[in-house]
């Protein structure tokens, strides 16, 4: 299979990499629970600059720290697009 992407790049980034996020937590929380955190400020308007919104995503759709999270991101995209994440991991 030919890779689309080679590094991880917040901009494609789309419902199904968060739905795997999601399905990751799921799994390490099996045998590590994770302490749930959510958005402060629902109302706030999404940060746009790239370590935010990677923490904003984390928030709002998995509920977890960004050091939790990010790292969470980060498997979901690589297991959706096929590679093997090449640093640094952003574009």
């Amino acid at each position: 299979m030919i890779q689309k992407h080679k590094t991880f790049n917040i901009s494609k980034i789309n419902n199904k990499t968060i739905k795997l996020a999601q399905i990751l937590k799921k799994e390490i929380e099996k045998t590590m629970p994770f302490k749930e955190t959510f958005l402060p400020n629902p109302e706030a308007p999404i940060p746009l600059d790239g370590d935010n919104f990677l923490g904003y995503l984390c928030l709002k759709h998995l509920h977890l720290k960004p050091e939790d999270g990010i790292p969470l991101l980060e498997q979901a995209f690589k297991q959706q697009y096929n590679i093997d994440l090449m640093w640094p991991p952003y574009e």
